[in-house]
């Protein structure tokens, strides 16, 4: 993984990963796409999202990533993830 000029955010040769922490809990989404520029932005704006949302107390993981592994540590309703 290649550090980027946005914290949090890593690039690999076919995918960007997100790196944060959420209350107390270290995540990490990977997004299947070739790093660009705009794409790299965009990353960066997502985390900030995720990590205000969760200090807001207003955090929907699955909307923000409807497709991860980690829903169930984030879900506000554990059974709407089942």
């Amino acid at each position: 993984m290649e550090n980027t000029q946005y914290n949090g955010i890593y690039k690999n040769l076919k995918s960007i990963v997100i790196d944060m922490t959420i209350k107390g809990i270290r995540v990490r989404e990977t997004i299947p796409a070739t790093p660009t520029a705009e794409r790299l932005k965009f990353a960066s704006e997502k985390r900030m999202a995720v990590i205000f949302d969760a200090k807001m107390g207003v955090l929907d993981y699955a909307r923000h990533f409807p497709e991860s592994k980690n829903l169930m540590k984030f879900a506000r309703n554990k059974s709407e993830h089942i």
